[in-house]
């Protein structure tokens, strides 16, 4: 199931996350059941890479808030933080290899591959990334998988 995944990949972005790795994690239960054929190590580090940037953008006392649903015949995982948001030229920024928003303010390990990988992962598994984000409000990405049905048996 995805909420295995999910699970897992909460407690990776603990152990990921640079600036905040204590912060809070509330993981919605809405959905437990629903199953997307996946490379489970990739999958779990390319949601692990966005709840830990969440963490790091996130003030200490506001919760990241991670939700998993089905409809339509896809899974929907949501990664929602309450930091400061991205302009849309930050949001331009944040998919593409090697970017990092603003490095020059923030104390940032690494080299600005986590949200250009995570997207490389879901769209190896058949699916979408998409973010959405205000100023002064926070961040929310969004993944889409192609959920697994069993075939009964004719």
């Amino acid at each position: 199931p995805t909420w295995t995944v999910l699970v897992a990949a909460v407690n990776l972005a603990r152990r990921v996350a640079y600036r905040n790795a204590q912060g809070g994690v509330q993981i919605d239960e809405r959905d437990k059941t629903s199953v997307v054929v996946c490379n489970t190590p990739s999958l779990t580090h390319a949601i692990a890479e966005i709840i830990a940037n969440a963490l790091d953008y996130s003030p200490p006392d506001r919760d990241v808030v991670v939700a998993q649903w089905a409809r339509d015949s896809w899974v929907y995982i949501t990664i929602t933080d309450q930091g400061k948001g991205m302009t849309e030229e930050q949001l331009d920024h944040a998919l593409k290899d090697f970017e990092q928003i603003d490095r020059d303010r923030n104390e940032q390990q690494g080299l600005g591959l986590g949200l250009f990988l995570a997207r490389k992962i879901v769209e190896a598994h058949f699916g979408t990334m998409e973010i959405a984000s205000r100023l002064g409000s926070g961040t929310q990405i969004t993944i889409s998988l192609p959920q697994y049905f069993e075939q009964e048996a004719q």
